[in-house]
């Protein structure tokens, strides 16, 4: 007697196999959207260099602001991962190299890449860990669609804030931020500037191995008001000290203390109190309100993946 197709064996071990492959992905894709929660250690760390910078302890809130920050930053990192940034961003391969060759790794550079990733020595770099960041940042600030202010909504942003175009300096700059939520920011802070002034490193690179800026590393014709807004007061008042000086010398300088971190800083353009009238301040205003709207998707994109990932106890 000829047994039913569901009786026989090579329909079970089909049947099996597939459920098998089925649990390994739904394992594979838990796995995936877990990271683990800062510990103690890391957020006390943490919390001191703000201490330290601010002058004055954190309140409850700032604490959970902190965590946060960095719960977020490792959603953004796994994201990456997932999103496989790391095979295909060339920051990535020339880092990955780089620590084959100092890990004395053998074969073509095809194969010290793979050797590299097969270890997951990606997972622990803290300069690929910024990039794969940044580039994450800029697919979430770029995530929705940005819409050209009006003329009404560029006015009604001057009439708002109307002081700040009025009766003061205004600056430009680069800068390379340090951020306060990293260990060792005086040492990476000190290190750079010396690899700058040397020669070692060019800025483009200097750029790329800074912390990622909500603002971004370039500013243009920034007021004072603006500048203690956005950095912090000590970061304000050394820049109102420095600017004239440091324009002259077209170096970088620092480390510069900010509500965040630590910044190097190239003053690139430097403009005396004069009084602004509103046609010589739209194209600043209009940046800023289309900045606002990248910073807007950026947060929405954020808090998409947080629906996603779970957070484990470290």
């Amino acid at each position: 007697m000829i047994k039913p197709w569901y009786r026989r064996p090579l329909i079970h071990f089909l049947v099996l196999g597939c459920l098998l492959y089925a649990a390994e992905r739904w394992r594979l894709q838990y796995a995936a959207y877990q990271i683990t929660a800062p510990d103690a250690a890391f957020l006390i760390d943490a919390a001191v260099q703000v201490e330290t910078l601010q002058g004055r302890p954190l309140s409850p809130a700032q604490h959970a602001a902190l965590r946060q920050h960095e719960i977020d930053q490792r959603i953004l990192f796994s994201e990456a991962l997932r999103r496989e940034l790391h095979l295909s961003d060339p920051v990535v391969k020339q880092r990955l190299l780089r620590n084959a060759a100092f890990l004395g790794m053998d074969g073509s550079a095809e194969q010290q890449m793979n050797t590299a990733l097969s270890l997951e020595l990606h997972r622990g770099d803290e300069v690929i860990r910024r990039r794969l960041i940044q580039r994450m940042e800029a697919l979430g600030s770029a995530s929705g669609a940005l819409t050209a202010p009006t003329e009404a909504q560029l006015r009604a942003a001057y009439e708002a804030d109307r002081a700040r175009w009025s009766g003061e300096p205004s600056y430009s700059f680069q800068h390379i931020f340090i951020s306060a939520d990293k260990r060792g920011m005086q040492q990476r802070a000190e290190d750079l500037l010396q690899r700058l002034r040397s020669g070692a490193l060019s800025d483009t690179a200097a750029l790329s191995q800074g912390d990622s800026f909500l603002l971004g590393s370039e500013m243009s014709q920034v007021s004072a008001y603006h500048l203690e807004r956005s950095f912090g007061e000590s970061f304000s008042q050394w820049m109102q000290q420095h600017s004239a000086a440091s324009l002259q010398s077209s170096h970088w300088q620092g480390p510069v203390a900010s509500a965040y971190g630590l910044h190097l800083v190239k003053i690139t353009g430097f403009h005396p109190a004069t009084e602004r009238a509103f046609d010589s301040v739209r194209s600043p205003l209009r940046e800023e309100l289309l900045q606002q709207q990248r910073a807007d998707n950026l947060q929405g994109f954020i808090e998409q993946l947080r629906q996603r990932y779970r957070v484990r106890s470290p």
